[in-house]
């Protein structure tokens, strides 16, 4: 996993966070930051990594979250976070550890910096979360549905670049109350908007 981040972000606290997620999860953090000047720059951090890695490293903790979620189906939704992550906040859970020091490194932020996960630029395609909230427990809940989405994710990539229609940009995600997720991306031949909404599967990896 790699963070990237706008020159207003300290580099020593995130290399701070790269040394707490070790051995768990190895973080390389990027030194060439971003510097947007105007009269109130964007200022975010973005913890990126290859679709495969996310599966790898953290697909099987993804699960367990899931099937929390599906277990109290409608009932409620996924910002309801403590009924959720009751009992998986354990030593082990790697997700959890990721979303601890996600919540440590937001609270030293300023307010308006942005915290996302997404995969980096690759075939011309990129996808990015935003995060919504700032503790622990809904953080993990986000980390967890976006990697139970992002198969589905790379199926949506898959076909629409092999056909006439091709995404301009970054993918953007943003998951619904039902823990569905959101897709949207520019067209760009039309320069229109496209937008698909995955539901949550029962079955892990997404669709």
């Amino acid at each position: 996993m790699i963070v990237k981040s706008t020159d207003d972000v300290p580099i020593a606290i995130l290399r701070e966070l790269s040394r707490e997620l070790e051995p768990d999860i190895k973080v390389s953090v990027d030194d060439r930051q971003i510097g947007l000047r105007s009269v109130d720059p964007p200022s975010w951090i973005t913890f990126l990594a290859e679709t495969d890695w996310w599966l790898k490293a953290l697909a099987a903790y993804s699960a367990i979250y899931i099937a929390e979620l599906v277990k109290e189906g409608a009932k409620e939704t996924w910002k309801n976070r403590s009924k959720i992550s009751s009992g998986l906040k354990t030593a082990g859970n790697k997700i959890w550890k990721l979303s601890s020091e996600i919540a440590r490194l937001k609270s030293r932020m300023a307010k308006r910096t942005k915290l996302q996960i997404g995969t980096p630029e690759q075939n011309q395609f990129s996808c990015s979360l935003e995060f919504f909230g700032s503790d622990a427990e809904m953080l993990a809940v986000q980390i967890a549905l976006f990697i139970h989405h992002l198969p589905a994710v790379r199926d949506i990539f898959s076909t629409e670049t092999q056909s006439e229609k091709r995404i301009l940009g970054s993918v953007l995600l943003i998951l619904l109350d039902d823990s569905s997720l959101e897709v949207s991306w520019i067209d760009a031949k039309t320069f229109f908007r496209e937008r698909r909404i995955l539901p949550l599967v029962e079955t892990g990896g997404g669709q």
